[in-house]
C-alpha cells in the first residue's frame, strides 16, 4: 500500500487504517508524508497488530510525535518487518524507549531511519541489539 506524499492527514489515514484493520497480507504501508499526527496512532497501530505479513512500515515525514508510542506497542507482535522509516516524526526519548523493545526483539530489521527526531543516545540502545542492520540514519538526533 503505498500513499506517500498524498496530504492525507490524519482523519484521512485514520479512515483508510479502520478500512484495512482486517487485512493481514499486506507486506508494504506507506505513509509518508501525509501530515499525520499522533491521533492517528492508535488506527496504524490496529493495522500492524494484525497484519503479521508486513515487512516494510514508511511513516517518516509526519508528526506522530507520542502517536508512535501506539505503533511501538503493535511491533511487537511482528516477527517479519525489514525496514522501518520513522525519520523526521518529532519523536522523543520516551517514544525511543518504547520503540527499543519490538525494534531490539525483530532481528530481521534491515533498514532503520529515525534521523530528524529527539532521540539522544537512546538510538544507541536501538542499533547495539539489530544483528541484520544493513542500512541506518540517525541524523540530527541530538
Amino acid at each position: 500500500l503505498h500513499l506517500s506524499g498524498n496530504n492525507l492527514k490524519t482523519d484521512g489515514v485514520i479512515q483508510i487504517a479502520e478500512s484495512l484493520r482486517n487485512r493481514s497480507t499486506l507486506r508494504i504501508i506507506n505513509f509518508k508524508r501525509n501530515q499525520i499526527t499522533c491521533e492517528a496512532g492508535e488506527a496504524i497501530a490496529s493495522v500492524i497488530s494484525n497484519n503479521n505479513r508486513l515487512e516494510e512500515l514508511y511513516l517518516s515525514g509526519n508528526r506522530l510525535g507520542s502517536g508512535a508510542i501506539k505503533i511501538a506497542t503493535a511491533l511487537k507482535s511482528i516477527s517479519s518487518l525489514k525496514v522501518l522509516g520513522l525519520n523526521d516524526n518529532n519523536l522523543c526519548e520516551e517514544v525511543g524507549v518504547e520503540l527499543a523493545a519490538p525494534i531490539s526483539a525483530n532481528s530481521l530489521v534491515e533498514k532503520l531511519w529515525l534521523s530528524g527526531n529527539h532521540l539522544g543516545s537512546l538510538a544507541v540502545v536501538i542499533v547495539n541489539a539489530l544483528k541484520k542492520l544493513k542500512e541506518l540514519d540517525l541524523n540530527d538526533n541530538g
